[in-house]
């Protein structure tokens, strides 16, 4: 029973023997056997126990030693896979691109750092690009850090209940790695201190106003509570944007009194101030009154481009010609209505803009708050409007339309003072469909000259370049419209078939996109 060679030097050894030969033919002739063993034959079986018992120690021992190879052999196997991979990331086109393309493409990357509280749901790292892309590789890192624009656009939103800590050490952190670029800050304040009382953040902003680019705060903290902002009075000599989407109180505009570049303000109303509201050249306001819109021009003699809200509340428009006013520099204008058409009589009856080149006129219901049921049709001043474009010498090229309960007839006649129109836009996703512009008739007018469907002699908008029809109806006649431009249907299936001839014009050179309602999440967003 016992091995020919009892003597084991190594259990790890290749040339391990057992001490115990368990395939021995004496050992199964005594086991047939009837008859017990001898004395001297049982102390011979417990020595061969006790020789098994070391060999099972001796397999255990090798197993183990086996399991670890095993191992080992696995664990390099996957570090080789690993470094196969590693291997073709050196291959990676985006290690050939020179540092300068890399820093364009995270200029695009970091257009926005997103800075929360640290409870908040937004606090990832994905919404911190400048940090994410520090983070890649030391090349990645290296660029990052000498590139202070990319942590210069900060988006901050805190509660001013509990500002955590994390929150002013990232804070900090973009502040100190912005260096001296411009800053563009987008401030939002959650909440109501008790005792209106200074916030460490604005503190610390207040200490890089000099740097403030851009600055939007919204919030129902003010301005005036931040002391630093007030003692002494801040100097911000290359802000030109300040915005919010409530209101600014006097006493808030009167802290940016020494802004020499500001030239843009977006506000719901902008009372008189010492701002300096003569260099202005875009505002965004809501108009209360037409006294209140004539007095902000008289204030703003500069505007290039105005955005006007209307109130829901209606106001007087009795004796709007004493309120004529001429806005010589205009040259973008804006209005989206509500509930009421006078804001367009104020416009269209006081306003005088000459250099008008872009005119856009839209409903201002959000569009995920109400149905087209509840929309008030707001009755056309075709006669003001026709006044108006009179007065515009130098030709609208622009001219847009959303959501405005207008008549094909109306809508052709305002067309008709726009021969230099280059680009053209109606929408009435969200209005009843008696009350829409959109019919064969609009469209009809809008073909090319020599088009014998039409009843008119010539294009009505001869140098038209750019049309998009957002229809949101389903009786559209697709053929009358093949001789239009650019297309965008949201709510209903295109037959491709009918679109063919458009197909063609853009093989010889016409950019053209035909969408149905199947094809929206392939919508090419038009150039």
């Amino acid at each position: 029973m016992v091995g020919k060679n009892s003597k084991n030097p190594c259990t790890r050894c290749e040339k391990f023997e057992p001490r115990v030969d368990v395939s021995s033919a004496n050992f199964y002739t005594k086991l047939r056997s009837e008859f017990g063993t001898s004395t001297h034959d049982s102390e011979g079986v417990e020595k061969t126990m006790r020789l098994c018992d070391r060999d099972v120690d001796d397999y255990e021992t090798k197993l183990a030693y086996l399991r670890s190879q095993i191992i080992y052999i696995e664990t390099q196997r996957a570090r080789v896979i690993d470094h196969k991979i590693e291997l073709v990331s050196l291959l990676s086109p985006i290690r050939k691109l020179p540092n300068e393309i890399l820093g364009i493409i995270f200029d695009f990357a970091c257009y926005q750092n997103l800075l929360c509280n640290s409870e908040d749901k937004y606090s990832a790292i994905r919404v911190l690009p400048a940090l994410a892309i520090s983070a890649v590789s030391f090349r990645w890192r290296h660029l990052a850090l000498s590139s202070s624009r990319l942590w210069s656009t900060l988006n901050l939103e805190f509660s001013v209940a509990a500002i955590a800590a994390e929150f002013m050490l990232k804070l900090k952190l973009y502040l100190e790695r912005s260096g001296n670029s411009p800053l563009f800050l987008d401030v939002k304040i959650k909440g109501f201190p008790d005792d209106n009382s200074s916030l460490p953040v604005m503190d610390i902003l207040v200490q890089h106003s000099k740097r403030w680019k851009t600055f939007t705060v919204n919030g129902q903290w003010l301005l005036t509570s931040c002391f630093a902002l007030l003692h002494p009075r801040q100097h911000f000599p290359i802000l030109t944007a300040l915005s919010t989407d409530g209101d600014f109180h006097q006493e808030e505009l009167d802290i940016f009194e020494d802004s020499p570049q500001l030239c843009s303000v977006r506000t719901t109303v902008l009372p008189p101030s010492r701002l300096p509201s003569h260099q202005l050249t875009h505002v965004e306001i809501t108009v209360p009154s037409s006294e209140d819109l004539i007095g902000q021009l008289d204030r703003s003699p500069n505007l290039t481009t105005m955005v006007l809200l209307g109130q829901k509340q209606s106001f007087s428009v009795q004796d709007l010609g004493r309120l004529s006013r001429t806005m010589p520099m205009v040259r973008s204008l804006v209005l989206q209505v509500q509930s009421s058409n006078h804001l367009l009589q104020t416009v269209f009856s006081c306003l005088t803009c000459p250099r008008l080149s872009e005119l856009s006129i839209s409903s201002a219901y959000p569009s995920h708050h109400y149905d087209n049921s509840a929309i008030s049709v707001i009755p056309w001043p075709k006669h003001l409007f026709k006044s108006f474009m009179l007065k515009v010498s130098s030709g609208l090229t622009t001219f847009a339309i959303r959501d405005i309960s207008i008549s094909d007839l109306d809508l052709i006649a305002a067309l008709e003072f726009m021969p230099s129109l280059r680009s053209l836009a109606i929408h009435d996703s969200w209005l009843r469909r008696e009350n829409s512009p959109i019919t064969t008739r609009l469209i009809q007018s809008l073909h090319l000259r020599g088009n014998q469907r039409s009843s008119f002699r010539s294009p009505l908008v001869p140098r038209l370049h750019d049309l998009a029809v957002e229809f949101g109806g389903t009786d559209f006649d697709d053929t009358i419209f093949v001789g239009s431009v650019v297309l965008k249907f949201f709510r209903r299936e295109v037959n491709k078939e009918v679109y063919q001839p458009l197909q063609d014009l853009e093989v010889m050179g016409l950019r053209v996109v035909v969408n149905g309602a199947m094809e929206r999440k392939n919508y090419r967003k038009r150039r």
